[in-house]
């Protein structure tokens, strides 16, 4: 294995981190109510440096123990929070360029005459109606 690919597997673990649907439907609902695709991708950035901020102080008092399967083969310290390091900067960066996609209906759709009203019901009723198939389905 190249000493470089459990680095590049948690940039591409933190991007794909991105697309799962609680996070989708959570952004969501916030992204709709903006008509600027920049503040969405700033707000994607937010929400992306608050998981990474809490992953890399979970990350440092339990470095061998996050993510076992990838971090056993990291040998080093160092490494292992270059794997962190590297895993939050994946979801930094799909959370801006997903929320950047949210936003285009907003900014370009027929929801940028209409106020983004619609847009709005929609991602709010949509966010509902996941939290309770997430509850009864999964939980």
């Amino acid at each position: 294995m190249l000493p470089a690919a459990p680095l590049l597997l948690g940039l591409a673990l933190g991007m794909r981190h991105v697309l799962d649907a609680d996070h989708l439907v959570a952004m969501s609902t916030i992204v709709t109510r903006e008509r600027s695709i920049g503040r969405a991708a700033l707000l994607g950035g937010a929400w992306g440096a608050g998981h990474s901020l809490s992953l890399f102080v979970i990350g440092l008092l339990v470095i061998g123990a996050l993510a076992i399967a990838v971090l056993a083969t990291i040998p080093s310290r160092a490494a292992a929070l270059a794997y962190i390091l590297l895993f939050g900067a994946g979801a930094i960066g799909g959370m801006m360029g997903i929320t950047s996609l949210m936003a285009l209906p907003a900014r370009f759709g027929a929801g940028a005459r209409l106020g983004a009203s619609w847009i709005s019901v929609v991602a709010a009723l949509g966010s509902v109606v996941f939290g309770i198939f997430y509850l009864t389905v999964w939980a």
